[in-house]
């Protein structure tokens, strides 16, 4: 939680108020008071009067169903490893698919809107015990899961760095 260096955890209710849209809906509507949103909904609430508590950033992790095969998730990282250094090497170039996520009647936005250093994606990488040790500690002090789940247990390291 971005709040907890600011707050006492008693000041902060952890709601779930659905995917970006509707979060950022949410926002706008004063149903919650600050939510975690991605690109393009940063920018456009930063349009509309918002600001950003903080940040974070994808990691080049991914979740997939536990049923696919090695070859197909290969060939899914390979082209999520292409399209991350395409968009890194020129970001305005690739804006207008995040700006298509936004319903017209929101607002407009145009790849000048952006703040260019948030756009930071990272190649598919391993997920490594310790992040996921740190993370399921945490959602286990929010009381956001309760159970005896495993790196073993819940991650597939599909993903070989040869």
């Amino acid at each position: 939680m971005f709040l907890e260096g600011f707050l006492r955890r008693t000041e902060i209710k952890v709601v779930h108020a659905g995917r970006p849209l509707e979060r950022y809906e949410a926002l706008m509507a004063g149903k919650v008071t600050s939510v975690g949103l991605m690109e393009p909904w940063i920018t456009l609430a930063e349009q509309n009067g918002c600001r950003s508590l903080g940040e974070a950033h994808y990691i080049g992790a991914d979740i997939t169903a536990p049923d696919l095969d090695r070859d197909t998730f290969e060939a899914i990282a390979r082209v999520m490893s292409a399209a991350v250094k395409l968009f890194n090497a020129d970001k305005k170039k690739y804006l207008h698919y995040l700006i298509e996520e936004i319903p017209p009647e929101l607002g407009h936005l145009t790849p000048d809107d952006f703040h260019l250093p948030r756009l930071r994606y990272m190649e598919p990488s391993l997920y490594l015990e310790s992040e996921f040790r740190r993370s399921k500690e945490w959602m286990e002090s929010w009381d956001l899961i309760n159970d005896n789940s495993s790196y073993e247990d819940l991650v597939e390291s599909r993903i070989s760095l040869g």
